[in-house]
């Protein structure tokens, strides 16, 4: 058996209980919610309801049309599109096609079209009109009937029409069926329908229609035994039979094969036979073969198959109805029922399961209450308000009748626990007046008129005779409390079976707080257990001996309303203020407990009540409802009055042996035939709209589940998102979830709205889903997807071009500084050149004349050679300076080994004339590293003035030179074995001349340190430390010299 299969048959079954409980229930009040123009409808008059596929009521009214989403109505009217306000029929093809019938003509629906008129002449409107024909009653279209082949019948006033479609062409072709026309109301169609055959059957205030295989038509009217011609409905029950509606007339059954000429009707239905009116507008058939009747009268539950007295279950106002005047009604996708009336709007019937009982069925509601059922399964309902008169209420399948005690006061002031029948079937009453035992008796009526078998007082051990709770342990022993007596510490009593007698317990304070007893209850291990009202203590009474236990022990720290036991032999706890609480250990006098409250999922923190369906479900009784706890699970489903219950806090509340289950406020009873869920439904969700800075973007109207490539611009950065998940039940605990960017769902919240603002640009994915009660979250999340734009500034083209234009610029200040180091080095190469070429050869000849006058002066005018020798001098050391002149500047002496050379030829030059032995040391593979003009000059005069100073003041053999690098550092030291000097002496200088002190300072300009170590009689060692300033562009500008 497939799976849809399988899901239809449950739906049946749950469909059956549902109408049997219905059907069970006679004159209870039916779980109804209203809904008319106060609540958004626009207009109370509902001619038609139906569902689409998406989950959408629409709703047909004689002021436009409404589309309900288990939140709002969304309206539309000529406003929007339509052409006229009356609508007739909706219809949602096939293929997922919208179709509107009006009385000014029909239209296609667009969900993505724009409400009229359109604001450009591109934009397709929301709605379409098509004019069936010129004649005006022909636009007044009641009615569509899709045929298999896809194409549309339409019901009018003026006939039968064909419509098809093909593309975007859209013919429209009159059918005649063979109508009269005699007067114009007589081509008026109200309905069509197919029957299991294929045959198309026409309904018109001028008779019944059948189309034939061969496309003749059949006409039957009064003349066949209708005795109305005015039909407006059809049913095709599970035999094949067929059963009509007429206006004024009935429910009509057809014989077996309709013939001209012949007696059409085999049977007729009227108030007689239990309709509760003659105009029978609408037929809705359900999938176990029962149908509704919509009346003008009341509902009608139709059972085909039933004997003729038992064919109709009728409701009307006495059940709730809103409105006695039914033209029609649909089951949404939760299988709640919707009622269209003729001027009181909309009726929802819940699926819910729950009927009520007040006055009207004869009880009588109290603020206190016990309730019990006797083991002849009598349900019973005990007020126990004392001082006043009250009654025993027992329910006889329909209905409560009061049974009058014969107590001298009143009952026990108490709301649980004031009546009991023990296991041998005796019954036990509190009452002001002492506690009441009667014998076994066949019915609670008898209650009435039975004498006691024995009354307990003070006389027989009760501390007062005011009795306010019973209750009956494992041992059989009856427990009660009675009200507080000032002169003891408690009021705790119970009646030994075994001797007949009362033992009055006065517990100290440790025991139990000097408090009225609000509860007894009795664990598994037969330990009784009691509660206090006004306090957070409960006792437990184990072995004879009494226990408290406080929230000191793992108590609730609230008052205590009641105990429960369920079918797991759990022991559970309903508290004033602190919800719901299980004992799952008892050990070293200490409780310890599983909570259940508002923060996960309870309704209210405050418990009355709890009992337990046959499945293990706890049903627990709160001032807001009912909730249903699976502990299984932890689901927790929500039912208040909108699902049937009465209204109240839920004080008390019991399962038969029948399994339903009976909660008591004080202002009714409700009962519920539990059921086992079905597969959690998984609640769709839609994304409804998206707002950016407030301006709405092109979506369906009806909403979408994907929503991909919206792109805004980058002032477009605050979004809104409304969403929705069509629900239709009363409690309607629907949460929802969502995400940005696939981080972590939120919490969930009960806003369909959510709003970002200020958003950075990028791209973003919101999800929403939508989540019950029970935690059952949507199959598919619904998204959108979208992208804000970066500004133009931010985007790759953009900081791609930037970047080549940042490059091209550095590129540009490269070159230009290249230019400029190149056009320096060019000065400094002429300007070597020049002081070579021009000075130095001007210099080389004043020496060379120098040096030959002065051999020619000393034979021929010796008074002349001193000076023609200090000419001479002067102009070798003149050649010397520009040398080094024109060496320094000279840029292709920019390396690392030119300083070197230069250095060691100088050292060469000046000490191996005066006998110093030389030593050189120079790092391998560094003498490629370039070095700037600056800092090599500054290196080569400092090195220079020190190895003046060896050959001038040092006296010395030997003298070392030593140059090592340490990366970009340079390490010189000149060392020698001389005769040295003390520091202390020269203030920074050596023979009164300024050597240190200059050296100093150039090692300060190269950013480097000097330090000169010398003790006199042990030589002198000068070290020079320096970073070498390696120009990066060097190397480029060498290879453009």
């Amino acid at each position: 058996m497939n799976r849809t299969r399988v899901s239809q048959m449950q739906r049946v079954i749950r469909l059956a209980l549902w109408l049997g409980l219905l059907v069970a229930g006679h004159a209870q009040q039916l779980p109804i919610k209203g809904y008319t123009t106060e609540d958004g409808l626009p207009h109370n008059h509902i001619n038609r309801i139906k569902r689409d596929s998406r989950g959408y009521l629409w709703i047909c009214t004689d002021e436009g049309l409404a589309r309900y989403d288990g939140y709002r109505f969304i309206n539309y009217g000529t406003a929007q599109g339509l052409p006229n306000l009356t609508i007739n029929d909706f219809i949602e093809t096939r293929d997922g096609t919208y179709w509107v019938a009006t009385d000014g003509g029909i239209c296609l629906f667009n969900p993505l079209g724009i409400a009229a008129p359109p604001n450009t002449k591109q934009s397709a409107p929301l709605f379409t009109v098509y004019q069936v024909s010129s004649r005006e009653e022909t636009n007044h279209v009641n009615g569509f009937l899709e045929d298999p082949d896809g194409s549309l019948w339409l019901a009018t006033s003026g006939g039968l029409f064909h419509l098809q479609r093909t593309g975007e062409q859209v013919r429209i072709e009159v059918v005649e069926i063979g109508q009269p026309t005699g007067s114009r109301d007589e081509r008026h169609v109200t309905k069509l329908a197919f029957d299991s055959r294929g045959t198309l059957w026409v309904m018109s205030i001028s008779g019944l229609y059948r189309r034939l295989s061969q496309g003749r038509w059949e006409r039957y009217s009064v003349e066949n035994g209708l005795p109305n011609n005015f039909v407006q409905s059809l049913f095709e029950d599970q035999r094949g039979r067929l059963w009509i509606g007429s206006r004024n007339d009935g429910l009509h059954l057809l014989v077996a094969n309709p013939q001209p000429g012949h007696r059409i009707v085999e049977k007729t239905y009227t108030i007689r036979d239990g309709l509760p009116g003659f105009d029978v507008r609408n037929i809705t058939p359900l999938p176990d073969g029962r149908a509704w009747l919509c009346v003008v009268g009341g509902l009608v539950l139709f059972n085909p198959e039933a004997r003729d007295d038992a064919k109709f279950t009728m409701y009307t106002a006495a059940h709730g109805l809103t409105s006695e005047e039914i033209y029609n009604l649909t089951l949404d996708s939760e299988e709640h029922l919707w009622v269209g009336t003729r001027n009181n709007g909309v009726m929802r019937i819940a699926n819910s399961g729950f009927a009520t009982f007040s006055f009207l069925h004869g009880f009588s509601p109290a603020t206190h209450n016990t309730i019990c059922e006797s083991d002849n399964g009598e349900l019973l309902i005990y007020n126990g308000m004392r001082r006043e008169e009250r009654f025993i209420q027992s329910f006889d399948g329909k209905q409560f009748i009061r049974t009058r005690h014969q107590v001298a006061r009143g009952f026990g002031f108490s709301q649980r626990q004031a009546i009991l029948q023990d296991h041998l079937g005796e019954w036990w009453v509190a009452t002001d007046e002492g506690l009441y035992r009667y014998p076994r008796l066949n019915r609670v009526a008898d209650l009435a008129r039975a004498k006691p078998k024995a009354i307990y007082t003070q006389r027989d051990g009760l501390a007062l005779n005011v009795v306010e709770r019973i209750y009956e342990d494992q041992r059989g022993d009856i427990w009660m409390a009675t009200y507080l007596n000032p002169q003891s510490l408690n009021c705790l009593h119970r009646w030994d079976r075994a001797t007949n007698k009362i033992h009055q317990y006065k517990l100290t304070e440790s025991e139990a707080p000097t408090i009225n007893i609000n509860a007894f209850g009795e664990d598994a291990q037969g330990n009784l257990w009691i509660a206090f009202s006004g306090t957070k203590a409960m006792t437990q009474y184990r072995d004879g001996q009494f226990k408290q236990f406080t929230e000191a022990n793992g108590a609730p720290a609230s008052t205590v309303h009641s105990f429960f036991l369920d079918s797991k032999k759990q022991m559970w706890i309903a508290t004033k203020e602190r919800g719901l609480h299980r004992i799952d250990k008892v050990a070293d006098d200490q409780l310890y407990l599983t909570t259940w409250n508002v923060t996960n999922g309870l309704a209210t923190n405050e418990v009355w009540s709890i009992t337990e369906d046959q499945w293990g479900r706890l049903y627990v009784g709160t001032g807001r409802g009912v909730d249903r706890l699976d502990p299984a699970t932890g689901f927790i489903r929500h039912f208040n009055f909108a699902d049937g219950l009465a209204k109240g806090e839920v004080s008390v509340s019991l399962r038969d042996r029948h399994n339903q289950l009976w909660f008591v406020t004080e202002q009714g009873v409700s009962r519920l035939i539990p059921k086992l869920d079905e597969t959690p439904i998984q609640p769709p969700i839609l994304i409804t709209a998206v707002r950016v800075n407030g301006n709405p973007s092109p979506l369906s109207e009806l909403g979408e589940g994907q929503i991909e490539k919206l792109t805004f611009a980058p002032e477009q950065n605050s979004v809104q998102i409304d969403f929705v998940s069509l629900h239709f039940s009363a409690d309607a605990k629907l949460h929802y979830q969502y995400q940005l960017n696939a981080q972590q769902w939120s919490a969930p919240t009960d806003l369909r709205t959510i709003s970002f603002a200020n958003l950075a640009p990028g791209d973003y994915r919101f999800t929403v889903r939508a989540m019950t009660s029970s935690g059952v979250t949507s199959a598919t999340p619904a998204f959108v997807a979208f992208t804000i734009n970066r500004p133009i500034w931010h985007r790759w083209w953009f900081l791609s071009l930037l970047g080549l234009a940042m490059v091209g610029l550095g590129y540009a200040a490269y070159r230009y500084r290249v230019t400029q180091l190149l056009a320096l080095e060019r000065v400094r190469t002429r300007i070597a050149a020049d002081l070579h070429d021009d000075v130095g050869a001007t210099l080389s000849l004043i020496a060379g004349i120098s040096e030959m006058l002065e051999q020619q002066a000393a034979q021929v005018a010796p008074q002349l050679h001193p000076q023609l020798v200090v000419v001479a001098n002067a102009a070798r050391r003149s050649m010397d300076a520009m040398s080094d002149i024109v060496w320094m500047i000279n840029p292709n002496k920019d390396h690392l080994r030119d300083l070197t050379q230069r250095i060691r030829r100088f050292a060469s030059d000046t000490l191996t004339p005066r006998n110093v032995t030389l030593k050189f040391s120079l790092p391998d593979g560094a003498h490629h590293l370039p070095v700037t003009s600056e800092s090599r000059r500054a290196i080569y005069l400092i090195c220079k003035e020190a190895i003046n100073n060896i050959s001038r003041h040092a006296a010395c053999t030997e003298a070392e030179i030593t140059l090592t690098l340490d990366g970009a550092t340079v390490t010189l030291r000149l060392r020698d074995n001389g005769k040295g000097f003390d520091p202390a002496a020269t203030n920074g200088s050596l023979n009164g001349g300024q050597g240190l002190l200059n050296m100093h300072s150039r090692a300060a300009k190269l950013g480097g340190e000097l330090s000169v170590a010398a003790q006199p009689g042990s030589g002198t060692e000068v070290v020079l430390r320096a970073r070498l300033d390696q120009h990066e562009l060097a190397d480029h500008v060498r290879k453009h010299l």
